[in-house]
C-alpha cells in the first residue's frame, strides 16, 4: 500500500547522509560521538516516522475511503493497511541501528538476522496466509519487523553500543 511504503521513503536521504559520518566515527574510534550521533538520528527518525505512522494506522479506514472512494474496499483493506503501516514504521526505525554494524564492517549481523527470520517465518507465512489470507501475510510482515526492533536492535546494542 502506498501509505505504508511512503514511510520508508523518508529514510533514504537520511541514511545516505548519515552512513558516511558513522563510518568515519568508527574509523576514528570516536565511540562517544558515534553514540551521540546514533541516538540523535534515531530520535529524529522517530519524530519523522512515528506520528505519520500512528495517524495512518489509526485512521486506515478513513484514508482508504478517501483514497478509493469505496467503503467496501476500505472496510476489507483497513486492517491490512494498519498492519503494513506499523510494519513499515518498524522497518524504517531499524535502518539507522542497522547502519552502525555496517559502519563497523559487521555485515554478518544483517545476514544472520535475515537467515533466522527466513527459517522461522516462511512456515508461519504459509500457515497464516492459508488460514487468514492477506491479513495473515500482513501479520507475518509486522511480526518480522517488530522482531527486528525488539531483538535486532538489542543485539546490536549488546555487541557494539554497550551502555
Amino acid at each position: 500500500m502506498a501509505g505504508a511504503s511512503a514511510l520508508g521513503r523518508l529514510l533514504a536521504p537520511i541514511f545516505t547522509a548519515l552512513f558516511p559520518r558513522l563510518s568515519q566515527l568508527v574509523a576514528l574510534g570516536d565511540t562517544k560521538h558515534l553514540s551521540e550521533l546514533y541516538h540523535k538520528s534515531c530520535q529524529f527518525m522517530s519524530v519523522m516516522v512515528l506520528p505519520a505512522a500512528t495517524v495512518l494506522a489509526s485512521f486506515s479506514y478513513q484514508v482508504l475511503l478517501v483514497w478509493t472512494g469505496d467503503a467496501n474496499i476500505a472496510a476489507k483493506a483497513s486492517l491490512v493497511m494498519s498492519l503494513l503501516v506499523v510494519s513499515s514504521a518498524c522497518n524504517t526505525m531499524v535502518n539507522i541501528p542497522y547502519a552502525v554494524p555496517l559502519a563497523y564492517g559487521w555485515t554478518s549481523y544483517g545476514i544472520l538476522l535475515n537467515v533466522v527470520s527466513i527459517i522461522i517465518l516462511i512456515p508461519v507465512l504459509i500457515l497464516l496466509t492459508n488460514l487468514y489470507g492477506m491479513i495473515g501475510g500482513a501479520i507475518v510482515w509486522a511480526t518480522l519487523n517488530l522482531g527486528y526492533v525488539l531483538i535486532g536492535i538489542r543485539i546490536m546494542h549488546w555487541k557494539i553500543l554497550k551502555g
